[in-house]
Parts: C-alpha cells; structure tokens; sequence
C-alpha cells in the first residue's frame, strides 16, 4: 500500500518536480497558502489543502486537520518559512516530519553565522563589514530569502539602508565578489550522515547580479563536496539541503 505524503509551498515550480518525482511511490496531497497554487492543477496529486503561514501555531494547526482527514502519514515542508514552521512544531505535527531539528535551522537560517561556520571549513566568503570602506558593496538580509541590495556608492547605500530599517528587515554589509563561475551541492541527510548528493555548475542566473539558476550542468569537485559534507556534519542535519555555492 502507497504511504501518504502532504508536501508544502505548491506555488513553486520545484515543488512540482519533487510531485512528479515521488508520484510513483507515494499518494501525493499538496498544500499552499493560496488558492492558485500551479501544483493543484498537477495529475500526479491525490489532494489539495490550504494551510495558514501567519504563525506557527496557526500552520500546525491547519495542516494536523488535513493530516488528521486525509490519514497523511508524511510531511514534506519545502519552502523556508514551512520548513521552519515545521522544525519548530516537529512534535506538535501529527504525521514524520524529515527535518533537522530546531537548533540547526536556526543556525543555517542565520546567514552571519553560516557565513563563519562555511570559512572554517575553508570557503573563501565575502568580508563582513560595519560600514563600507569602500564600493561596491552588497546588503544581505540575515535570514530568508530575496532582498539583496548591491550598491555602487554612498548614495545607493542609503538608499539601500532605510530598505531594510522601513520593512524592519535585520541586515549586514559584505564586499562585492566578482565570480565567474558557481558551483552548486545538494545532498540528503539523515541524523547527520551524507546518504545522496548531486552538484551542478550554474551557466546562467536570473537575476544576472545572482539567483535562480536558469541553465545548469552537472559536475563534481572533491573539495567543494568534501566542505559542504563536514560543514552539514557538524550540524548534525537531518533532510534535504538545497545548496552551498563556492565562486
């Protein structure tokens, strides 16, 4: 008998890959806090549910209901905030939930400290700074995704700056890194040891300034598999990682 599998964020197109991915195993339920989610159009899903993002409680909530109606046995959280939510509540959800535990995703969310933890193990990282000495210079958000500012001189920068402190958004300010080539690791983790991985070097980002790869070949690099593996090792992780980048 298929297990049941609720996966999250159906309004993202890789979450539509990870459906189509897992069909042929799994009976597939997809969850999204919008009622246009482009996953609940998808063949390959059994069930369709909304869920609420404006608290944890309130995502815990919504979704034990539907895992509670629809016998879910599996939890896929996908995006950011659902895989923290779920993190947070892991044993307040009534279904497995393969995540790392709440302790290490806030250290990974936290970009200051991963930008630390990553230069240990022997990444070159951009420099943190307290101001700019000089320019360009990128304003980086501390957690979560989006938000990057590069900024050309003193002007830019302040208009950069009162960005952030309007939408009260905690940032810091690194060097501009101009590099040619990004490499990219995914890898699965369970209760800290590496069980898959895959790299690929991106060819084309949008925005061209650093994103989304749009075109992308596979590829591996001992060195930049090996750091990856020892920084994800001493957190102890647990679940899927989407990437670590060397340029």
């Amino acid at each position: 008998m298929q297990g049941k599998v609720l996966v999250t964020d159906g309004e993202y197109r890789h979450t539509l890959a990870l459906i189509r991915a897992i069909s042929g195993d799994y009976e597939v339920h997809v969850g999204s806090e919008g009622h246009r989610a482009c996953c609940f159009y998808s063949r390959f899903v059994s069930g369709r549910m909304l869920y609420s993002l404006k608290s944890p409680e309130s995502f815990a909530s919504s979704i034990n209901k539907y895992i509670r109606n629809a016998k879910i046995d599996t939890l896929i959280p996908v995006g950011d905030t659902c895989c923290f939510f779920a993190s947070l509540l892991n044993d307040k959800i009534d279904a497995l939930v393969p995540v790392a535990d709440i302790e290490s995703m806030c250290i990974v969310r936290n970009k200051v400290e991963m930008h630390d933890r990553a230069r240990k193990v022997g990444f070159n990282v951009p420099k943190i700074m307290d101001t700019p000495d000089c320019f360009p210079v990128v304003l980086r958000p501390v957690s979560g995704r989006g938000n990057l500012r590069f900024v050309n001189n003193k002007e830019e920068f302040e208009e950069a700056k009162k960005f952030f402190v309007s939408k009260k958004i905690p940032f810091f300010i690194t060097e501009y890194i101009d590099g040619e080539e990004n490499y990219s690791f995914a890898g699965l983790f369970k209760e800290g040891k590496l069980k898959v991985f895959f790299m690929y070097r991106e060819i084309r980002e949008y925005p061209l300034t650093g994103g989304s790869a749009t075109y992308a070949v596979s590829t591996y690099d001992a060195e930049i598999k090996n750091r990856c593996q020892k920084l994800l090792e001493d957190l102890k992780w647990h679940g899927v990682v989407m990437k670590f980048t060397e340029y």
